[in-house]
């Protein structure tokens, strides 16, 4: 035996004899089954990815369901480990690679094949061709195969008769006997039912051979039925088989001959039986046999054509059953064109039964189709129709159709476009032209559902204008009579006036001891005055609501557009007002788009303020960043200038691309205005001067980043700790501190690696390494010493080319580049010791996420506010 593959496991209840070779998946091992010792096949596949184990089980599988029908048959399966096994039943077959051509059975070998593709298509799976190594002649006569390798899911029968056509020939090759297949493979290969017309011209030549035998028992019978007839007739009498001397002449010398005349006999007698030809009546006996054997060949073939018209009317009745409606077309129309037209009675039935099938399918087609166009949905009636055509294999029947319903559609599209648009215009006019007897859109009395959409319109705005009308009526009544009546104006005092002009848009009025009349619109004139007008006063709330909601619709102008879109409903009014909201938006959003191609910030926030009290909830969340943005646009162009905490300040230099900037302070009236102390310090502004102890931080809503740079003008008040020190990066635990004179309380010196320096000094240090006594820092410089009541000008600053300080415009001290990031705010630092400030600036760059934040919650303050 070969050696054993590592991988391969020990299979219980198996000895291993034989390593054969290679499986197409695995290897094939013989073996001994201890239970029953018998030699067994085993196939192994080793641990592998689960792609291969998931093919190898579902091979198994296949195996299983056909259980030794043109395979061998499975013995037991499973798996050892991370391996799986299949135990296969050899039955001492013969590999056909081993085998001369001339010795195989060819025909059967074919048929195997084919009925093994056939079954496992009927499985829903198909299989490569099988190689002929793994074909096996069984001591029977018949075939089986080893193996079935990888199956590929496959429903489609023409590429699963495909495969085993592809087989056959290449097994044809290899055995050099293709051109006696060459008609089976042109079955397979000619559309549905190849598997059985191939297995059929099989099954006819298996018949062949036995056809000799057919003819050799007809001539036994015929031959039979002969020497019944001639004993009868007394043909082969004893006493007439041999010559007679005295039979010559005597009895029988001559006939009659129908005229009349003797004819000589001829005598025959001495021919033996053997030369003599068959008998006339054996000879009748032969073509009956014959055309019984012709009547019988001709049942046969009967009952094959039967056969096949079952298959073929079966195959039509599952198209049908399974509305496969376009395949069964196809086969009907097949079936029709049949020339020899056999089994026509049940051609008709079934044909009946299509036309039925296709009939029903099309009125309920026609049905659904009306059912959509009734609503106005042409699209989807085109669907229907599509469908149906499709489902029937009918498209050129129904193009016609499916093209005029498209006309139809589109045609009715643009008329429904016009109509809500002429709806628009009038409901935004209403109030200019009190006229409900409007021409309607050309063309929309073709469809019944818009034209009861325009007469709907035009009921809902006639009450509307009914009321109006009362209302101008009464007021012209009060002009006609020179009358003075009480009128009002909106959340206005009641006044006396005399009605001098009433229009549809207003009414003048001129009001009692006044000389000029003045001009009020209807939607200014308060709901007492025209309930008043309307005689209405004592009415219901709810009847008063209807006539003030009707007078709202021709007088309230843009905001009853809104309030009518906001309320919803069924109406065409509603609808009217929505579609007007929904496009008044999308105007906006499009002037938006313009405004800020053109940088035109103001009107951005303007557009945005508008379309914050139009938009819907939904809308709103669609495009909130948009116009939070819109709206901030000002102040993102303006920078901080108009923040509070820098009222008092000079801010200029504002970048909003790089959001860099600078802020300086006077000390004034308005002191240091953004800055304040922390617990424990203090900032007290004198005249022209601030003097601060502690610790004082600017309070902003952002922070700074990357770059810092701080400036001071101020004065120390102890020559023994100046601590006029500015701290960046304030509130992190990155700060820096610039010392200038630095010394914190109870502190003389720090530590500068190895080395101890005595304080007051100039430093730049972290907060966190000062709070440790000093490390690994820039050597301090002990000058200049600042002197008690000189100003000093100071320059701290820190960007990504490191950190400087500077007194009076000499640099002092320099460090490296710190890593990023660098954030935070900015702070003075007097640990307790007062010093004094005159003036401040800070030259830095705003970080770009506190800004954006800062914006963000500034609109959606006042956008909310609105909405």
């Amino acid at each position: 035996m070969k050696e054993q593959d590592r991988s391969t496991p020990e299979i219980p209840g198996f000895q291993p004899l034989h390593i054969r070779g290679s499986a197409r998946l695995g290897i094939w091992i013989e073996a001994r089954q201890i239970r029953l010792d018998r030699r067994v096949l085993l196939k192994v596949l080793p641990a592998t990815d689960h792609a291969q184990q998931d093919q190898f089980v579902e091979e198994i599988q296949a195996l299983v369901k056909l259980d030794g029908d043109g395979v061998l048959r499975v013995i037991d399966e499973g798996s050892v480990a991370q391996a799986r096994y299949v135990a296969l039943d050899e039955a001492e077959g013969s590999p056909v690679d081993s085998i001369a051509a001339n010795d195989l059975d060819s025909d059967l070998l074919a048929k195997t094949l084919v009925k093994l593709h056939q079954q496992l298509h009927r499985q829903g799976s198909c299989i490569e061709p099988v190689p002929l190594s793994s074909i096996l002649r069984l001591p029977a006569g018949g075939f089986s195969v080893m193996e079935l390798g990888p199956l590929e899911a496959q429903l489609d029968v023409t590429l699963c008769q495909e495969q085993a056509a592809r087989n056959l020939a290449r097994i044809g090759r290899l055995l050099r006997i293709q051109g006696r297949w060459s008609d089976a493979i042109r079955a397979l290969r000619g559309g549905p039912g190849g598997f059985d017309r191939c297995l059929e011209l099989f099954d006819k030549d298996t018949q062949k051979p036995l056809r000799p035998l057919q003819i050799i028992f007809a001539t036994a019978v015929a031959i039979t039925i002969g020497w019944v007839v001639a004993d009868q007739f007394g043909w082969f009498d004893p006493a007439s088989t041999g010559p007679s001397p005295t039979d010559t002449t005597a009895g029988r010398g001559h006939e009659d001959s129908p005229t009349g005349d003797r004819q000589p006999v001829v005598d025959d007698s001495h021919r033996s039986v053997d030369q003599d030809g068959p008998p006339p009546v054996t000879t009748d006996m032969e073509v009956l046999a014959t055309q019984r054997w012709q009547r019988l060949e001709i049942l046969e073939r009967e009952a094959n054509r039967w056969q096949s018209w079952q298959s073929e009317r079966d195959r039509i009745l599952n198209s049908l059953s399974g509305g496969q409606l376009s395949l069964g077309r196809e086969q009907m129309e097949q079936i029709a064109s049949d020339p020899e037209m056999v089994f026509e009675s049940e051609r008709e039935a079934l044909m009946r039964a299509w036309a039925w099938v296709e009939e029903r399918n099309i009125r309920q087609a026609m049905v659904d189709s009306e059912v959509e166009i009734a609503a106005g949905r042409y699209p989807e009636a085109i669907v229907v129709l599509q469908q149906l055509a499709s489902k029937l294999g009918l498209e050129k029947r129904f193009a016609a159709d499916i093209d005029q319903l498209h006309r139809t559609e589109m045609l009715h599209r643009e008329l429904l476009a016009q109509l809500e648009l002429k709806m628009e215009t009038v409901l935004s006019k209403l109030s200019q032209k009190l006229d409900t007897k409007i021409l309607q859109p050309a063309g929309v009395d073709r469809f019944p559902l818009l034209m009861a959409r325009w007469s709907n319109f035009q009921r809902e705005c006639q009450k509307p204008v009914q009321i109006a009308e009362q209302v101008l009526h009464q007021a012209q009544q009060l002009a006609d009579d020179q009358q003075i009546a009480s009128w009002s104006l909106r959340d206005g005092p009641h006044f006396e006036a005399r009605v001098m002009e009433v229009t549809q848009q207003g009414v003048s009025l001129k009001r009692s001891g006044r000389r000029n009349p003045e001009t009020h619109p209807w939607h200014a004139i308060s709901e007492v005055t025209l309930l008043a007008l309307l005689d209405q006063e004592t009415a219901g709330r709810e009847d008063q609501e209807r006539w003030l909601d009707g007078l709202r619709i021709v007088w309230g102008g843009d905001r009853v557009i809104l309030d009518l879109a906001r309320a919803g409903g069924a109406g065409e009014i509603a609808r009217a007002a929505e579609r007007l909201r929904a496009r008044r938006v999308a105007k906006w959003l499009e002037q938006g788009q313009q405004a800020q191609q053109a940088v035109d910030d103001d009107q951005l926030r303007s557009i945005a303020l508008s379309l914050s009290e139009w938009v819907t909830a939904s809308e709103w969340d669609a495009m909130e960043s948009i116009l939070l943005r819109w709206w901030a646009a000002p102040l993102d162009r303006d920078g901080p200038a108009a923040l509070a905490p820098f009222a008092g300040a000079i801010v200029s230099d504002w970048d909003r691309s790089l959001h860099t900037i600078r802020i300086g302070w006077k000390v004034g009236d308005d002191g240091l205005s953004g800055w304040e102390p922390s617990p424990g310090g203090s900032l007290a502004v004198r005249g022209d001067l601030a003097q601060i102890r502690g610790r004082v931080a600017l309070v902003a809503p952002f922070r700074f980043e990357s770059s810092l740079e701080v400036s001071i003008l101020g004065l120390v008040t102890r020559e023994d700790a100046p601590n006029l020190n500015v701290v960046l990066w304030n509130g992190t635990d990155r700060g820096l501190i610039f010392g200038v004179g630095i010394r914190p309380p109870e502190v003389s010196s720090i530590r500068v690696g190895e080395d101890d320096v005595l304080l007051p000094a100039h430093t730049i240090i972290e907060e966190q390494a000062l709070a440790n006594g000093g490390g690994d820092i820039a050597m301090p410089a002990p000058l200049p010493r600042l002197r008690v009541g000189k100003a000093v000008r100071i320059l701290i600053r820190e960007d990504e080319d490191g950190a400087i300080l500077e007194l009076d415009g000499s640099p002092i001290l320099t460090t490296e580049p710190r890593d990023p990031p660098l954030i935070g705010g900015v702070a003075i630092e007097t640990f307790g010791v007062p010093v004094v400030i005159r003036e401040l600036e800070l030259v830095g760059r705003i970080s770009a996420l506190d800004w954006d934040r800062w914006l963000q919650k500034e609109a959606e303050t006042a956008l909310r506010s609105d909405r």
